[in-house]
């Protein structure tokens, strides 16, 4: 080494050690020679312990009894229902049973469904090909013609123009007949 060399290393402080030097960029760059730079300390790599079963309650237990953990109750006490949505209680039993009225789907008209059978057999088609023209499956198809569906629009004019006729919609004389003021 030259004179000057070595009176710039006595001004910096003895050589680094090998491996990194914290917070000293210049020294640990200064010294890349070989393997020195490279931290080359043992390193130890292991699973987390899960605590299970009694192991986890005695866990709890302690962590309850040393305030560390506070255990909140759910609104509902882990059952499926809405917190809002308390005990059915016997005055509100008592108005459902007493209610007079009567909660029944509306059903497709007898009319329509004779309509539509009539049409579908002038047509020479089966319930299958009727429901394949409209889209359809064949028990919806099936429902309509024996009464027992719920009538819905757009499926009754699907119908309709698969079978080039008007089928008549029953509703109307319902509704007058709901309107129409009792005497």
């Amino acid at each position: 080494r030259s004179p000057r060399a070595a009176a710039a290393n006595l001004r910096r402080g003895p050589p680094p050690k090998a491996g990194r030097v914290p917070g000293s960029l210049s020294n640990s760059v200064g010294t890349m020679s070989g393997h020195s730079h490279q931290d080359w300390g043992e390193v130890t790599l292991s699973k987390s312990v899960r605590t299970t079963g009694a192991n986890r309650s005695q866990a709890v237990t302690a962590a309850q009894r040393s305030g560390n953990l506070t255990i909140e109750r759910k609104a509902t006490g882990g059952d499926n229902r809405s917190a809002h949505q308390g005990p059915v209680s016997a005055a509100a039993a008592r108005r459902l049973e007493e209610s007079s009225e009567e909660f029944k789907h509306e059903r497709v008209d007898r009319g329509l469904a004779q309509a539509l059978q009539q049409a579908r057999l002038a047509k020479k088609m089966t319930q299958k090909q009727l429901a394949t023209a409209v889209n359809e499956r064949q028990p919806v198809i099936a429902q309509y013609e024996n009464g027992s569906a719920i009538p819905n629009p757009q499926i009754i004019s699907k119908l309709e123009r698969a079978l080039g006729t008007r089928l008549p919609r029953g509703g109307a004389k319902k509704k007058a007949a709901a309107a129409a003021p009792a005497k």
